[in-house]
């Protein structure tokens, strides 16, 4: 109950949250804090390798709390603004590296001898599998934007800002990445 209420509460005042912490590292904690599992969440379904995504969380909070004078309020949420560090720091590393799937050694045993992990067994899990299947059909940017749409929560203005497009034009990419997400699943269940 508490942590609701926290999390409200940064809600309501993250505009005044964002200018302290322009001045003070405390301020921009109770920002990581709210933003943490989002973020991450976000950056592990782009990515897929758990060390790769802390690195790159790591990468995007310290960029944000580098570059926070670089925020402007009445542009677009902080949120929005965030998730565009944490996407432009998934591009950054995939343009680096290359286009190369990462995974877990554990993973790939799993795979290969046709075993499901103990915490994969879940029909929870075992619906996330497909999910990510049908998702790695998708295009990048389709996969992108259902990513911030339904992971990260954002609404479509909020798209619209970390992809750097009309809200109207988000709002019709939204509906064809979903459009092709149905098509897709269909195909594979």
């Amino acid at each position: 109950m508490e942590e609701k209420n926290i999390n409200q509460s940064v809600l309501e005042n993250e505009e005044e949250l964002v200018e302290r912490a322009r001045v003070n590292d405390e301020a921009f904690g109770v920002l990581y804090e709210f933003y943490f599992k989002k973020i991450y969440g976000y950056t592990a379904k782009r990515v897929g390798h758990c060390q790769t995504t802390e690195d790159l969380v790591s990468q995007t909070f310290m960029k944000a709390f580098t570059k926070l004078d670089t925020y402007k309020k009445g542009t677009g949420s902080f949120k929005a603004w965030l998730y565009r560090i944490a996407t432009n720091t998934i591009i950054d590393h995939y343009r680096k590296k290359g286009r190369r799937i990462e995974v877990d050694i554990e993973e790939i045993h799993h795979l290969e001898s046709g075993e499901l992990a103990p915490e994969l067994l879940t029909d929870r899990s075992i619906e996330n599998v497909k999910i990510r299947e049908v998702l790695s059909r998708l295009k990048e940017k389709e996969q992108e934007i259902i990513q911030l749409k339904f992971f990260g929560e954002l609404s479509n203005d909020e798209i619209a800002n970390v992809l750097q497009i009309s809200g109207n034009n988000a709002g019709v990419k939204v509906h064809r990445a979903l459009t092709r997400f149905k098509e897709e699943y269909s195909k594979y269940v």
